[in-house]
C-alpha cells in the first residue's frame, strides 16, 4: 500500500498537476499523509454487506509504464480486474 500511495503522489506532482487542476496549495507529505488516512483499513458498505477498501490499480498501472518503458511488456498482455470486492463479512 505505501508503494501504492507514493506512486500516486509522485504522479499527482508531475507539473505540479494536482494543486494547479485543485486550486490548491498542498505539499506532498501533507498529500502522503491524506492518503494514508483514506485508504487504511477503511471499510464500507454496497448491498447489504461491508467491504475493505483496496487500492492495487495504481500500482498495477505504474508497473504496466514501466514495463512499456523498458520495452519488456508482451506484444499479448491482459489484465484481469475482478469487480467483485471481497466481503469482509455479512451485515
Amino acid at each position: 500500500m505505501k508503494k501504492t500511495i507514493y506512486i500516486l503522489v509522485e504522479k499527482a506532482f508531475t507539473n505540479n498537476w494536482f494543486n494547479v487542476t485543485h486550486k490548491l496549495n498542498i505539499s506532498t507529505s501533507d498529500l502522503v499523509e491524506l492518503l494514508q488516512v483514506a485508504t487504511k483499513s477503511q471499510l464500507f458498505q454496497f448491498d447489504g454487506r461491508l467491504y475493505e477498501q483496496v487500492v492495487a490499480n495504481a500500482l498495477l498501472c505504474s508497473t504496466e509504464e514501466q514495463l512499456v518503458q523498458e520495452n519488456k511488456l508482451t506484444s499479448f498482455y491482459k489484465r484481469y480486474v475482478d469487480d467483485k470486492t471481497s466481503s469482509v463479512s455479512d451485515i
